[in-house]
């Protein structure tokens, strides 16, 4: 059995570091952006009560990219599904 141990020890290696993988990419397409002072220096923002100033900078690359997979995961999986004629 230590060879099934292992395999799970490798596995739980794999998702810590495309967890953290992920963290990072969520905190560089989310947080660095919204500090003050990352936009251009001409861009409009809208005030509102309390001091509190929103600007339109549009939707973050990150969040594009998930767009995208998941759409191409999509058309792939009923592509596969319709080929190989898959039954569940």
């Amino acid at each position: 059995m230590p060879a099934f141990e292992l395999l799970w020890i490798r596995w739980l290696l794999i998702m810590t570091v495309v967890g953290l993988g992920l963290t990072l990419a969520l905190v560089l397409a989310f947080y660095l952006p919204g500090r003050p002072g990352r936009g251009p220096a001409n861009e409009e923002t809208e005030e509102y009560a309390a001091d509190i100033r929103m600007a339109n900078r549009g939707i973050p690359l990150f969040l594009w990219l998930v767009y995208a997979g998941t759409f191409i995961f999509i058309i792939t999986y009923l592509l596969w599904v319709w080929l190989a004629r898959a039954s569940f």
